[in-house]
C-alpha cells in the first residue's frame, strides 16, 4: 500500500492549504497536521495494525517532556513500566519549512519539508517497524508498540511507546574506550543501520547498556550497544544518497572501522531470518516503497554472502554493500 498523503511523487497545492486554513480559522500547519494524522489513521485501519493501548488526554498532559531531540518525546509510566512516548508532532524545522512554502504559493512535497521525505505522521509507525527489524538482527532493543492518544478535541493521534532503559547511557554523554564495548553488538548495530538506511543513526542514538557474557576478542568488555530512534529509517529517496551511509564512516563506528566482519558467521543466519520475516505480521507496517528497499538491501547482503570474501572490515563491508546496490539501481534503470 502506498504511503497516504503528500509524498515525494505527489504534491499539494499550497493555495488549497491556505484556503482550508482560512476556512477553519487556523494556520496552515494545523490544517496540514490534521490531514496527515487522519490519513495515517486510515493506514492503521486498512492495514489492520494492532493498537492495544489508549492513553487519555489527561494522562498524556501529565507526562514528563524529555530534554533534547526534536521528536516531542515524553516519559510516561503505565502498565508498570516507564516508557518513552513519541507522538505525531510537527517539528519546528518541519513547521518553518511548511510555512515558508505556503506563503510563497509553491507546491508542497515532503522532500521540501522533511529530511527523510516522509510524513511526520508515520514516524511512530517507523519506530515500531525499526524495532521489529532490530529484533531480527538479535539486538536487545527495548519493547516498542504503537499506542493511541486521545486529544482534547476527542480525536485520536498515534505514538510509539518504548520502554525506557534506566541503566542505559547515550554514547554522546559518556566516553568509553572501544575495547570496553562488545564488538558483536557493534557489528550488528552497524549492519542494522546499513540495512535500514537509517539517516538518524548518529552517536547520540546509540546507547550503552551493561554487558554480561564473553567477548571474542577482549576480556575487559563492560558494555554492549543498542540503537534507538528509528523514525527516519528507509527514507523516501529514489537512489542511494551519501548521507544515509556517511554516519557509518564517522562518529561512533569510526573507532571500529578496521574490525572484521566474518561474512558467513554474521550474514548466513541474518539473511535466513530476513528472508523468513517477509511473511511475518510486521510486513503490514511497511509501505510498498519500504518493502522494495527491504528486498533490495536483502539482495545486497545475499550477494556479499555469495561472494569470495570470507571477511571484510566495517568500511570495506560498507563500500561493498553500496557497490552492489548501485549495480542493482543501474540494472533497474
Amino acid at each position: 500500500m502506498e504511503l497516504p498523503g503528500v509524498n515525494s511523487n505527489s504534491s499539494r497545492n499550497t493555495p488549497e492549504i491556505q484556503k482550508s486554513a482560512e476556512k477553519e480559522g487556523g494556520d496552515p500547519c494545523k490544517i496540514y497536521e490534521m490531514e496527515q494524522v487522519r490519513e495515517f489513521a486510515s493506514f492503521v485501519s486498512n492495514n489492520k495494525l494492532s493498537v492495544k493501548t489508549k492513553i487519555t488526554s489527561q494522562e498524556f498532559q501529565e507526562a514528563d517532556r524529555m530534554e533534547g531531540g526534536v521528536s516531542g518525546a515524553m516519559k510516561l509510566r503505565y502498565e508498570g513500566h516507564l516508557k518513552i512516548i513519541k507522538p505525531q508532532v510537527l517539528t519546528k524545522v518541519f513547521s518553518e519549512n511548511l510555512k515558508a512554502l505556503t506563503s510563497s504559493g509553491k507546491h508542497i512535497s515532503h522532500a521540501n519539508v522533511s529530511e527523510s521525505d516522509d510524513s511526520f505522521a508515520h514516524f511512530p509507525r517507523k519506530e515500531l517497524l525499526g524495532w521489529h527489524i532490530a529484533r531480527i538482527f538479535a539486538l536487545d532493543v527495548p519493547d516498542t508498540e504503537l499506542v493511541e492518544i486521545e486529544t482534547e478535541l476527542g480525536e485520536s493521534k498515534y505514538a510509539s511507546a518504548q520502554i525506557f532503559l534506566t541503566d542505559a547511557v547515550s554514547m554522546i554523554n559518556t566516553k568509553v574506550e572501544p575495547y570496553k564495548i562488545d564488538l558483536n553488538s557493534v557489528i550488528l548495530t552497524f549492519l542494522f543501520h546499513l540495512f535500514t538506511e537509517n539517516i538518524d543513526g548518529h552517536t547520540g542514538n546509540i546507547l550503552l547498556i551493561p554487558y554480561e557474557g564473553e567477548d571474542d576478542e577482549e576480556d575487559l568488555v563492560e558494555y554492549k550497544v543498542i540503537p534507538i530512534d528509528y523514525g527516519l529509517i528507509y527514507p523516501r529517496h529514489d537512489s542511494i544518497y551519501p548521507k544515509e551511509f556517511s554516519l557509518l564512516k564517522k562518529g561512533f563506528f569510526h573507532s571500529f572501522k578496521t574490525k572484521k566482519i566474518h561474512i558467513h558467521r554474521y550474514l548466513k543466519p541474518l539473511v535466513e531470518k530476513l528472508e523468513n520475516a517477509l511473511n511475518a505480521e510486521f510486513c503490514n507496517l511497511m509501505t510498498s516503497q519500504e518493502k522494495q528497499l527491504y528486498h533490495r538491501n536483502l539482495t545486497g547482503l545475499q550477494r556479499i554472502l555469495g561472494g569470495e570474501e570470507s571477511s571484510l572490515s566495517l568500511n570495506g563491508f560498507l563500500d561493498t554493500f553500496v557497490a552492489h546496490l548501485m549495480m542493482e539501481l543501474k540494472d533497474e534503470h
